[in-house]
This record gives structure tokens, sequence and C-alpha cells, in this order.
């Protein structure tokens, strides 16, 4: 750490830094709760997404308990021809928004295949949507999780380190002018005593 200058300069700086610090606390203490409120959002955003997902196999297992025998030769039926995301700048960040998914289905015999396989083909895709709609959810979560770190770090940083030391420095360096003060007026006194004294003495 660097020694203090202890002089009338260095103390208007640390005024100056004190000042900055505490004028941009609390715009740093607004982010990281507005930051907390989105985090605690998208929480509850992938809570009810997840929940929706696991309805959604329990209703399959219980409306198709049939599925088990006849799982594989359904593989392949539907696919994924292109995910659609977008971009929501909120709080200074970019997150990512699932705005949507086109799916693809084979072709397939009514004739040939169960008759609930249009059934068990929605159940997919309603599935598939709400697993992406998930994956860009947590992707989410996580730019907020970081930004939300970095801004507590940065909080305390400024209100349990920088501040304090600027108050202090500020403190050390008013203690030592005053005293320097109080020192010059005092050498002053003798010097006019000696003065005095000497002028007195003169023939």
């Amino acid at each position: 750490m660097a020694k203090l200058s202890l002089n009338k300069n260095v103390l208007n700086r640390e005024k100056q830094q004190l000042q900055n610090l505490q004028h941009y606390l609390p715009a740093l203490e607004l982010k990281r709760e507005q930051l907390m409120v989105q985090k605690k959002h998208t929480e509850q955003a992938l809570q009810r997404l997840r929940g929706e997902l696991a309805d959604l196999q329990n209703q399959l297992a219980r409306k198709l308990p049939m599925l088990e025998r006849s799982a594989a030769a359904l593989q392949g039926l539907v696919s994924v021809r292109a995910v659609h995301t977008g971009r929501e700048n909120l709080l200074g960040l970019v997150l990512p928004v699932f705005t949507g998914v086109d799916i693809d289905t084979a072709l397939y015999s009514y004739w040939d295949t169960p008759h609930w396989v249009e059934t068990y083909l929605d159940f997919v895709r309603r599935a598939i949507e709400a697993r992406l709609a998930l994956a860009v959810l947590e992707e989410r979560q996580q730019i907020i999780s970081a930004a939300l770190k970095t801004t507590t770090q940065r909080v305390n940083l400024f209100d349990k380190v920088l501040i304090p030391e600027t108050r202090a420095n500020i403190r050390t360096i008013r203690l030592f002018l005053d005293d320097q003060e109080r020192a010059a007026v005092v050498r002053a006194k003798l010097a006019k005593r000696k003065t005095a004294a000497l002028a007195g003495a003169e023939p």
C-alpha cells in the first residue's frame, strides 16, 4: 500500500474520492436489489417449468402405460428443426429469451401405428418445448447470478473497504494538518516572545 502524503492536496483528493464513492454506492446497491429480484423471478419461472415438465411425464405415464413396450418403435418420429431465441437488455445485461421451436414430425402410417400415437407425439412436442425453454432460463439464471455476485463484491468493496479507508485517510491528514497548524501558532508565539524579550533587553 502506498504511503499516504499528509498535505492539503491529498486531503482534497481524498475528499473528492469519498464524495465519488458515496455517490456511486447507492446506484450499486439499487442494481444489486434489482438483480436479486430478477434472480428470484427466474428461479420461480424455472421451478414452474420444471413442475410442468414433471407433470407432462406423469401424465404420459398415466395415460399411455403401454408406451414402455412401444417406445423403441416410436423413436425418430419427432425432431427439432430450429430453436428460436431472442435477446433482452436488462440492467446492463444481455439475457437470452426463448421464443419458440420448430418441430418436424416424420410421416407414419395411421393404419400401422397404435391409435394413441397422436397423443404421444403431442406430449413429446410439449416436452421438447419445455426442455428447451428450461435450458434458456438456466442460461439466463447463470448470467444474472454472475452479475449479482460481481455487483455484491463491488458493494462490499465500496462499503466495507474503500469508504472506511478514505474516511480514515481524511481523518489522519486533518489531524496532522491541525497539529502542524497548532505547532506553527506555538512557534509564532515563542518567536514573538523572544523578539519582545530581546527588544526589552536592549540598552
